[in-house]
């Protein structure tokens, strides 16, 4: 946000324009070639992105490639921005909040999804999704294909389509999986990848 004005009858929010569009459309074009050095690079910036958020106590609790967009679209300026803080809360001091289901659902960490608590565990789940289907070329970890299927494998922490053994990461280092594998854990408290 730039700026904000209030009149009698309307409030106008004058925002920075991201013109490069979504992520994911960016990185699908046929013309783009994503290696695993390319999604290192968004990686770190949607890390650097979430670390500067659940600094400030806020978590944003739809994380997804929808809300991920770059500034401008020239290969040479890839940087990223988070959108869409609607459903954003503030943790305020504390370590975890009561919260109701909210968010995409396949993003949804298992513990928003059974409308336990959110914590900042809840957007790293969402980012292992995110960096699941980047590296896996746009496979969903979680998606069985129905909106049950789908909460069911959520919940249980159970890829669908063989996971990691799945052909699509034949080529990606070992690092790259413990770290997505790490983001996905079910409980919470063992999610060791919380950035503060």
């Amino acid at each position: 946000m730039i700026d904000y004005f209030e009149g009698t009858n309307q409030c106008v929010i004058l925002m920075e324009v991201l013109n490069g569009g979504e992520l994911f459309k960016y990185i699908s074009s046929n013309d783009y070639r994503l290696t695993e050095a390319k999604c290192r690079y968004f990686a770190r910036e949607i890390l650097h992105a979430v670390k500067f958020m659940h600094s400030s106590g806020i978590i944003h609790l739809d994380l997804k490639p929808e809300n991920i967009v770059l500034s401008q679209s020239q290969q040479d300026t890839e940087r990223l921005k988070i959108i869409d803080f609607g459903l954003a809360r503030d943790l305020k001091e504390k370590d975890r909040i009561s919260i109701g289901m909210c968010g995409t659902l396949e993003f949804i960490s298992p513990e928003v999804l059974r409308c336990s608590h959110a914590t900042f565990a809840s957007d790293m789940w969402s980012i292992g999704v995110i960096f699941y289907m980047m590296l896996s070329g746009g496979l969903s970890p979680f998606f069985d294909g129905t909106k049950y299927g789908t909460q069911r494998a959520i919940n249980r922490g159970r890829f669908v389509k063989g996971g990691f053994t799945h052909s699509n990461f034949n080529a990606i280092s070992t690092s790259a999986i413990d770290c997505m594998s790490n983001l996905l854990k079910l409980d919470p408290s063992k999610n060791n990848c919380i950035i503060r």
